[in-house]
């Protein structure tokens, strides 16, 4: 169960990197509240002076806000940016290699309907996130759509069962269909995949 354990060994790593994607890094200068307006009625028995005194006092201090949130904003935005553009390339790069095992799986199966076997497997969501990163996940779902006794089964799992089972049926595959490539390393699980215990 070698590759059951690089999977596991991989569930923490995952949800760390994922929750870059949640919320943009801590400041590193906090940034104060809102300064308060002076209302004139508190000064109206301290005099004309204090009234400006405090105005001016307000006046800075809400300018320093002011720029200090702009750098705030400023980070956030940037930080947000490149989020997404990170998670553009990485959808793409997961776009890409999705059409390169379908046309592979297509060449060893001109049978295969990607659109068929969807409708026909319907994954639950921790096998659907599987079949599209696993190496050989058209092959994984051309398999479950012929067999729908197992597509059955795998609705009925929680996501992790659905992950190790997902593996045990990857391996089974490599074994089985001639010409087949061997996966290196299991599909990386996503963050809501909980249970990270030997199998």
């Amino acid at each position: 169960e070698k590759r059951i354990r690089q999977l596991h060994a991989r569930l923490k790593q995952t949800e760390q990197r994922l929750k870059r994607y949640e919320q943009p890094p801590p400041s590193t200068i906090p940034l104060p509240q809102t300064p308060m307006r002076p209302r004139f009625e508190d000064y109206a028995d301290k005099g004309w002076d204090a009234w400006e005194a405090a105005n001016a006092t307000y006046t800075q201090q809400y300018a320093e806000y002011a720029a200090r949130k702009a750098v705030e904003d400023d980070r956030v935005a940037q930080s947000r940016a490149r989020q997404e553009a990170d998670l553009q390339t990485a959808n793409e790069r997961v776009k890409q290699a999705w059409t390169k095992r379908a046309e592979a799986t297509l060449k060893r199966n001109p049978q295969f309907d990607l659109e068929a076997a969807v409708r026909q497997v319907e994954p639950n969501p921790a096998l659907d996130h599987f079949i599209l990163h696993s190496k050989i996940g058209p092959d994984v779902l051309d398999y479950l759509a012929k067999h729908p006794e197992e597509s059955e089964r795998f609705r009925e799992l929680d996501p992790h069962e659905t992950y190790v089972e997902a593996v045990h049926l990857e391996q089974k595959l490599v074994t089985d269909i001639q010409g087949l490539p061997s996966p290196s390393s299991p599909a990386r699980p996503p963050a809501y995949v909980k249970g990270a215990g030997p199998a």
